[in-house]
């Protein structure tokens, strides 16, 4: 699974290669936990991995409304440099999540599963806030039935 590493990482952590990239993406979240704890996997890697597979599955399956590749991109970034700096790191450190078009996130668009709300950024945080806090990666947010309620 390793490669030379590549310029845009700090060179410490291994690159994936295309099939450990999708090996990446069925990983189960502890084992990737102590992989990225170990330094054998970038959680730049992961998210780069999940991407590749979310670029090339949801224009078929549409499961997910809104990609936020940018802010994952730069939150595995901030992942990888605190595992190589030795924080003290949460339970599931760079491991990207998706989280329900229900949930406010303040600057990302929350359409509540309706084109009615597909302009609408969220001012302020929901309970996505508590994820942040435990360094996930936000990626995406999965489709919902349309103006489902939160918590349902």
């Amino acid at each position: 699974m390793t490669v030379p590493p590549s310029p845009s990482t700090s060179g410490s952590v291994p690159r994936g290669s295309p099939p450990a990239d999708l090996e990446l993406c069925f990983m189960p979240a502890t084992a990737l936990t102590a992989a990225i704890r170990a330094k054998k996997v970038s959680p730049v890697d992961v998210i780069d991995a999940v991407y590749a597979r979310l670029h090339a599955m949801n224009a078929r399956i549409k499961t997910n409304c809104t990609l936020t590749e940018e802010r994952a991109h730069v939150e595995a970034k901030e992942s990888e440099t605190a595992v190589m700096r030795g924080d003290q790191l949460g339970a599931l450190h760079g491991v990207p999540v998706s989280i329900k078009d229900l949930l406010l996130t303040q600057g990302v668009r929350t359409m509540h599963g309706s084109r009615i709300r597909e302009n609408y950024l969220a001012e302020e945080d929901a309970h996505s806030a508590a994820l942040e806090v435990q360094d996930l990666p936000f990626d995406v947010r999965i489709n919902t039935s349309e103006q489902k309620p939160a918590g349902a």
